[in-house]
């Protein structure tokens, strides 16, 4: 029995984009960020002699989010000002240079086309914000949580 031999070629893989490798960084660093929240703090909250290490883990955690929150608001802050200054160029552009005369619902379909990459971008960076904040937010429970454990062990103990 033979081999069909066009099956045996190799199909070339395909090449992922810009935005498709940030979504990817963006995912992997989410479930990283999940994993280390709940292996090195709310694992550890139920035993008593671990929440110092626990509190350690909770500020710097805390801290690492609000600096790459910081860091993506403002690569964010430039790039909605780059897609700005890009709209008005192409709005001149397809108005005044464009081989074809559009109306402006058209010349608006033909910039939405134009950055639809960056706009995807930009969403999936506004996702990430959101993500380190609602992260953010968990974290600061997890302080109070803390609090929490400490008065109950102290009620346990007769310490109140």
């Amino acid at each position: 029995m033979e081999e069909n031999k066009e099956n045996d070629k190799q199909v070339p893989i395909k090449e992922l984009s810009k935005s498709e490798k940030l979504e990817k960084a963006f995912a992997k660093e989410r479930v990283e960020i999940s994993e280390f929240i709940k292996v090195n703090i709310t694992s550890k909250m139920n035993d008593i002699q671990n929440i110092a290490n626990v509190q350690v883990h909770i500020l710097s955690q805390r801290q690492r989010l609000v600096d790459k929150a910081n860091e993506l608001r403002s690569a964010n802050r430039k790039q909605k000002q780059l897609i700005a200054s890009a709209r008005n160029q192409k709005y001149r552009f397809y108005k005044l240079e464009y081989d074809l005369k559009l109306n402006d619902y058209e010349i608006k379909n033909h910039i939405e086309a134009d950055i639809e990459s960056t706009s995807s971008m930009m969403k999936m960076i506004d996702n990430q914000i959101l993500f380190y904040k609602e992260t953010t937010e968990t974290v600061d429970k997890c302080i109070w949580m803390v609090k929490y454990l400490i008065e109950s062990e102290k009620y346990k103990s007769g310490g109140f």
